[in-house]
């Protein structure tokens, strides 16, 4: 593909947030901030930008990234905060917040 020189609003939406996700991580910033950095994109894109933020990380960098995706943040993140208007509700690992996410719904559910 030979987009090499093609202006970024040329690009698709999926090719535009896989170039802004690189161009953060080419920063080689200590800290890095992404808002949803994997909406739009097809599994396999969203699984190249996964292993990428994850490399990042063990390279020392920390990512703060705002997601909607738990199996997003199982894969990325080793540290979790769930925050609903504003306020820390939960934190933990990931698969700490799913087990108890998964009990507290088994717990609400009611058979007639």
């Amino acid at each position: 593909m030979g987009l090499r020189n093609t202006p970024i609003y040329q690009l698709s939406g999926g090719m535009t947030r896989r170039v802004l996700v690189a161009a953060v991580l080419a920063s080689n910033a200590e800290v890095v901030f992404l808002d949803e950095p994997t909406v739009g994109l097809d599994a396999a894109s969203r699984r190249i930008v996964w292993n990428s933020l994850r490399r990042y990380s063990n390279g020392g960098a920390s990512i703060f990234l705002t997601t909607h995706y738990i199996e997003e943040a199982e894969q990325i993140s080793d540290m979790v905060f769930l925050i609903d208007s504003g306020l820390i509700v939960s934190r933990g690992r990931p698969s700490e917040l799913v087990n108890n996410c998964l009990v507290s719904t088994l717990l609400s559910i009611r058979h007639p």
